[in-house]
């Protein structure tokens, strides 16, 4: 398994509104190296350009953002028309796809923003409604924070990757600085991930941390690492 690389997109509705996003931006995930947020235009009702639906059909992750200080049930119904258009279907994290599935299927959370305002509450039990257990609702504020905390970790829940650090001998680990693989990886995926050469001279490791039975249990090449493992690796 290789190192990760994942573009995660901001898809949103069009606006009546100057501060929109007029050119991809992209973003480094802190707390996911490897991952790469890309903050796109918004969608345009039967006229997104053909580099816009490519990067929306190759992402790893939709993230599909509606105003809550808008019309959250006119731009959820607006974003699922055009997705519509370009035969991708949002579907939730962990879903299975059906084998004979026409559309491209990606995992999708949708976001409602400004959940901070006096009337949100009120406004998300609706959207909760109309959107009926499709995808999960995440109210989020970048006014004061709220649930931004919880979308970071759904968001690296839903991208199905670890982190594992590295230490050297007698050092701590650089916790900084995670290597990121697909869920399932080994230590030899490590291995290989740090330097191809180690992983054909890897002997074996040391591990700290939730796949262990205790803190510096040696482990060999083979031994499948969770999330947030510490190994020392010898070769």
């Amino acid at each position: 398994m290789a190192s990760v690389s994942a573009p995660v997109l901001v898809v949103e509705p069009p606006r009546a509104v100057s501060a929109v996003t007029v050119e991809p931006v992209l973003t480094a995930v802190e707390a996911t190296p490897g991952a790469v947020l890309v903050d796109l235009p918004p969608i345009v009702p039967e006229a997104t350009a053909p580099w816009h639906r490519a990067l929306i059909r190759r992402a790893d992750l939709l993230l599909l953002v509606v105003d809550v200080s808008a019309d959250p049930l006119d731009e959820w119904a607006t974003l699922l028309a055009e997705l519509g258009r370009m035969h991708i279907e949002p579907i939730s994290p962990g879903s299975e796809v059906p084998e004979d599935a026409e559309a491209t299927h990606r995992p999708a959370l949708l976001v409602a923003t400004k959940a901070d305002r006096p009337d949100a509450s009120d406004l998300l039990e609706l959207l909760e409604l109309e959107v009926d257990g499709r995808l999960p609702v995440l109210a989020v504020s970048a006014t004061d924070g709220s649930g931004l905390d919880e979308l970071r970790r759904r968001s690296l829940a839903a991208l199905d990757v670890i982190r594992v650090y590295t230490k050297p001998p007698g050092r701590p680990p650089d916790r900084a600085k995670p290597f990121v693989l697909k869920r399932g990886s080994t230590v030899e995926d490590l291995a290989d991930l740090v330097h191809h050469e180690l992983r054909e001279k890897l002997k074996y490791a040391l591990l700290w941390g939730a796949s262990g039975k205790f803190g510096g249990q040696r482990i060999s090449r083979h031994h499948q690492l969770e999330d947030e493992d510490v190994v020392e690796l010898f070769a």
